[in-house]
């Protein structure tokens, strides 16, 4: 698998991101300000986007994420932030996003 990391990504951050992002999964890692950190292979396979497309851009720029009612999910505070800040990986909501090529 290829990933690729921001390119200032603190060195003792590394090793926690490669296991997760070097996968046959599609896998990315954010910060909890929304921003990409690392991009794996496979989700630019899923979404269209490269990682110079997205490394070091928010979420909410890249992947609008919306609910199946339509709602925008995206913001500083989206529900997925929030619960990763409280360490909390329990919630799972059901999203739709964009992707950059038809698939």
């Amino acid at each position: 698998m290829t990933m690729m990391l921001l390119p200032d990504l603190p060195k003792g951050v590394r090793p926690l991101v490669t296991p997760i992002v070097d996968t046959a999964d599609v896998a990315f890692v954010m910060s909890l300000d929304c921003q990409f950190l690392a991009w794996g292979s496979r989700a630019q396979q899923l979404f269209g986007f490269s990682p110079p497309d997205v490394l070091g851009r928010y979420c909410y720029d890249v992947l609008p994420a919306r609910d199946a009612s339509g709602q925008c999910l995206c913001s500083v505070n989206c529900p997925m932030v929030v619960a990763a800040r409280y360490g909390s990986a329990s919630l799972r909501p059901r999203i739709l996003c964009r992707l950059r090529t038809a698939h």
